[in-house]
């Protein structure tokens, strides 16, 4: 007959004798294992200096990279309200004034890359501008500014007019001005490439007296209406490149005596 024996894995001899949970065999194998899981888990937390430092200089590399990132690429911003910026430019040797008056205006400032773009959002936006400076003579004709500050009849290729009139009746010489005034829903005023680009507009051209900008009224002398999608007006470039560019534009031409051509 076979005698049975039962295994316990707390056995330390092959008489595999029990061992209380009480014994003192048992306390130490509890001992044991818990100082050999601390030892695992030490292993495993554990960062020397050696370790620590590298961390450190990760870190701060990447901070470092952070940070040259955040001064390369940011946006600022300016609200305002009540807008009216004066913006003097030059055509063919003439000092001329354009005016821009806006309800409210955000100014953003965008660096990418160090380079720097500052535009201004515009809105319910007013634009005067002045086209052309020249003088009405007393027989109607009319005379403007050449680049050699020569004054010369309209569409004439003669001599100066400085020497074939006397100064008394220069006095009779009426400054005129062509003048645009543009109103339009919004529009954007890049800085750095001094452009204006206005959308939905309603555009109009007048001859007013004088050489100052000022307020158009009812009364003057109306050339031209129209509307456009957009507008485009640019104050870089060579000087006869002056001009506004205007998309899907649609306009009525007046006469002399104020009726639609």
């Amino acid at each position: 007959m076979v005698k049975k024996h039962s295994f316990s894995p707390f056995a330390f001899s092959p008489k595999c004798q029990r061992v209380s949970l009480l014994s003192p065999q048992f306390a130490l194998i509890i001992l044991l294992m818990i100082a050999l899981l601390s030892g695992i888990v030490w292993q495993i937390g554990h960062v020397n200096e050696k370790d620590e430092l590298e961390y450190r200089k990760l870190l701060a590399a990447s901070q470092s990279s952070k940070s040259a990132m955040q001064l390369n690429s940011y946006t600022a911003r300016q609200e305002r309200e009540g807008v009216q910026k004066d913006i003097y430019f030059y055509k063919r040797g003439e000092r001329l004034h354009m005016r821009l008056i806006a309800d409210a205006a955000q100014l953003l400032l965008k660096q990418q890359d160090s380079h720097p773009q500052v535009v201004e959002h515009l809105q319910n936006v007013k634009c005067l501008m002045q086209e052309e400076l020249y003088y009405l003579l007393p027989d109607g004709r009319e005379a403007v500014l050449q680049p050699d500050g020569q004054l010369r009849l309209r569409s004439a290729h003669t001599a100066s007019l400085s020497s074939s009139w006397s100064p008394e009746s220069r006095l009779e010489w009426r400054p005129m001005q062509l003048l645009r005034f543009i109103e339009a829903e919004t529009a954007e005023y890049h800085y750095k490439k001094d452009l204006l680009v206005a959308n939905k507009v309603k555009m109009k051209r007048y001859a007013i007296a004088g050489h100052q900008l000022k307020e158009v009224v009812e009364q003057e002398k109306i050339l031209m209406q129209g509307t456009a999608d957009k507008v485009e007006f640019s104050l870089k470039g060579e000087e006869e490149a002056f001009h506004l560019k205007a998309y899907h534009f649609k306009a009525k031409l007046f006469g002399p005596e104020g009726r639609i051509l």
